[in-house]
C-alpha cells in the first residue's frame, strides 16, 4: 500500500532544524536520521521544536543515545533565552 502526502514547505527556522538533524547519525546504519526517513516532522511554535521521528526498530538500543545527540545540536542551535 502507497500513501502520498503532502508536505508543506518548511520555513527558514525549520529547515534550519532539518540541516542540524543531518548531522544526528545512527550509529548502528551510519547513516544520517534524516536521510533514513526517520523524521517525520518539524515544527516551531514560538520558542518550542517538536520534531515527530521514530527510530529504527521499537527495540532500539541506541534510542536514548540519539534522542541525547538530539538534544545536544538543537541545544546549540536553539539556545536558551
Amino acid at each position: 500500500m502507497f500513501t502520498k502526502t503532502c508536505v508543506k514547505p518548511l520555513s527558514s527556522l525549520e529547515q534550519s532544524v532539518r540541516d542540524a538533524l543531518l548531522r544526528v547519525i545512527d550509529h548502528e546504519i551510519g547513516e544520517n536520521i534524516v536521510d533514513l526517513g526517520l523524521v517525520y516532522g518539524i515544527e516551531v511554535d514560538r520558542k518550542t521544536v517538536k520534531v515527530t521521528l521514530t527510530m529504527t526498530s521499537t527495540a532500539c538500543p541506541m534510542s536514548e543515545m540519539l534522542l541525547d545527540e538530539i538534544h545536544a545540536i538543537l541545544a546549540l542551535l536553539l539556545p536558551d533565552d
